[in-house]
């Protein structure tokens, strides 16, 4: 019981704040720190379904879709933006492209391998 709530403490908590850190460093400085609530429920829940000795692990692939079709209907797609190629614009879509990754490829990753060292 204690590994399991050192282990969702850690994914959902420590793995934000990581991330935060790790796009400061390689993307844009951001002043404040913001939750992201939906990569903090899609940690939690990757981290439990590991952590559950069970079939649940089969539901790992339809959290980390449910995320993705999330975030790219959350923050949309402005077809303005895209057919702008002035420099200012592209160095945002890059950065927007580079934040999207880390969100959608390092946090689930993350969360599967404290689960699995925790487990």
């Amino acid at each position: 019981m204690i590994r399991l709530t050192l282990a969702l403490a850690m994914s959902v908590v420590g793995v934000s704040l990581l991330l935060h850190f790790l796009k400061n460093f390689f993307l844009k400085e951001k002043l404040r720190f913001s939750f992201d609530w939906d990569g903090m429920l899609e940690r939690l829940c990757l981290t439990y379904i590991i952590m559950y000795r069970g079939d649940l692990w089969l539901l790992a692939p339809v959290i980390i879709l449910l995320k993705v079709l999330f975030r790219i209907s959350h923050l949309g797609f402005s077809p303005a933006l895209a057919a702008n190629d002035e420099p200012g614009n592209v160095f945002q879509k890059v950065l927007f492209k580079a934040e999207l990754a880390i969100d959608l490829f390092l946090s689930p990753a993350l969360a599967v391998f404290i689960g699995v060292v925790l487990r």
